[in-house]
């Protein structure tokens, strides 16, 4: 009997030991929690947004080799071999019949159009790689946004839950007083009232929080199935943007994008008249042919062929019912809309970017009051407490100095991280957000 319950204790401890070696190893392989850093640094490698921007670079990196190609001599070659049937008076019909024909071939000249369409290729390849690096900008605003949004969640969450906390308690203090007729029934029902209203402040927070987390998993390309938790960053830890120089409108990546669009249109313009006048054509080309020469009792020299060719031609269009010259409008008039393009974009940058300096300038201002207008409120509330706790102020002037610190500290975290926010925006003007965060 001893020994079966000391076996019986004994399998109990190791299940127990093993319990907690599983709970500690399973803690100890958790992903740490995502800095902001981290963050974006896992969304450039997985982000499908920044992966067709890549893709999208690498196209354009393919077709400028792609055009450059076209100054190079081509080689083909094209053979046939089968059977065959002809009939042919007086001569023996070979059934089987065989041709190979190899040639050298270079156009020498195409009245400039290789050259247009090289240059074009490298305009749009400059235009894909600025495409990438804006990409990566925006996808980077886009989650240090969502990143202070979570953080600011979380922080208004903290509060509401605390103000949650001492109202609850205040309400079983005011319960207890108005069972024994301390406090009066419109007192108890207006407490319990507010505890219900900051029970739905508290699950409006917890879904805020919820809602910002599943946006920056989907920002950042986090799979359905991957454990992912961040790193919340306090009011204390945030960036602050310094009253530093305007950012520049031309160094904006939108400016830089659509001013080399503007560098398209002659390019485009003038491929397109090129087809309303003559077209020059020099070609050269060298070739080596054979035939016949399977089944054949004859040598493999015997039908083969060599020949080179240099030939001038001239395409000319006499008349095409004003397509040719339709399409030089078309071009022309698409060339002047990119221009309004890029007049359009400098302005919206220009009203943004300035924009975003008055924000930031009545940001600090109001950052600096909304902490002083903080601690003034703590410091009432506590005041008032201590006065309602010696009875010489009301219940509802007690309630009213909570609802006013609490709206302190709101507006206090929501002016911080709204500059944490214009930081970033900030830094998105300047091109610098991904270099900046990345450090």
């Amino acid at each position: 009997m001893i020994t079966h319950l000391t076996h019986w204790r004994l399998s109990i401890l190791s299940l127990g030991v093993s319990c907690v070696l599983f709970l500690g190893l399973d803690t100890a392989f958790a992903s740490p929690p995502f800095s902001l850093k981290d963050a974006i640094g896992f969304a450039v490698e997985h982000s499908p947004v920044l992966d067709s921007a890549r893709l999208s670079r690498n196209v354009g990196e393919l077709q400028v080799k792609s055009a450059k190609a076209k100054f190079l001599p081509s080689l083909d070659l094209t053979s046939s071999h089968g059977l065959q049937k002809t009939y042919t008076p007086g001569a023996l019909a070979d059934p089987i019949g065989s041709q190979m024909n190899l040639s050298l071939t270079e156009n020498l000249y195409d009245n400039g159009e290789s050259f247009a369409r090289y240059d074009i290729s490298k305009v749009n390849r400059e235009i894909a790689s600025l495409g990438f690096l804006r990409a990566r900008e925006q996808l980077s605003l886009d989650i240090g946004t969502q990143f202070f949004q979570l953080s600011q969640a979380q922080q208004l969450f903290e509060v509401k839950q605390k103000q949650v906390d001492i109202l609850k308690k205040q309400l079983s203090q005011v319960t207890n007083h108005f069972h024994e007729g301390i406090q009066t029934r419109t007192d108890y029902l207006r407490l319990a009232t507010q505890v219900k209203r900051a029970d739905i402040d508290v699950r409006n927070a917890q879904l805020t929080i919820r809602q910002a987390e599943l946006e920056l998993r989907r920002l950042m390309g986090v799979g359905s199935t991957d454990n992912v938790t961040f790193q919340i960053l306090t009011a204390d830890k945030l960036p602050i943007p310094s009253p530093d120089d305007t950012p520049p409108v031309d160094k904006a990546f939108d400016y830089r994008i659509a001013k080399l669009q503007t560098e398209l249109n002659p390019l485009n313009v003038k491929l397109v008249e090129q087809k309303y006048w003559p077209q020059l054509l020099v070609t050269s080309s060298a070739n080596y042919a054979n035939f016949g020469y399977l089944n054949s009792p004859n040598p493999y020299s015997t039908n083969q062929q060599y020949g080179w060719n240099v030939l001038l031609g001239i395409n000319f269009n006499i008349f095409d019912w004003g397509i040719r010259r339709r399409d030089v409008e078309v071009a022309k008039a698409q060339a002047l809309i990119q221009d309004n393009e890029l007049k359009k974009t400098e302005l919206q940058l220009t009203s943004d970017i300035k924009n975003l300096m008055l924000t930031i300038s009545q940001l600090r201002a109001t950052d600096q009051l909304a902490q002083e207008l903080q601690q003034a409120e703590e410091e009432t509330y506590r005041f008032i407490r201590n006065e309602y706790e010696n009875g010489k102020v009301t219940y509802l002037d007690l309630i009213t100095s909570l609802n006013n610190t609490l709206d302190a500290k709101i507006q206090y975290l929501t002016t911080h991280y709204g500059l944490a926010t214009a930081w970033t925006k900030y830094h998105f003007f300047r091109t610098t957000l991904y270099e900046t965060v990345s450090k």
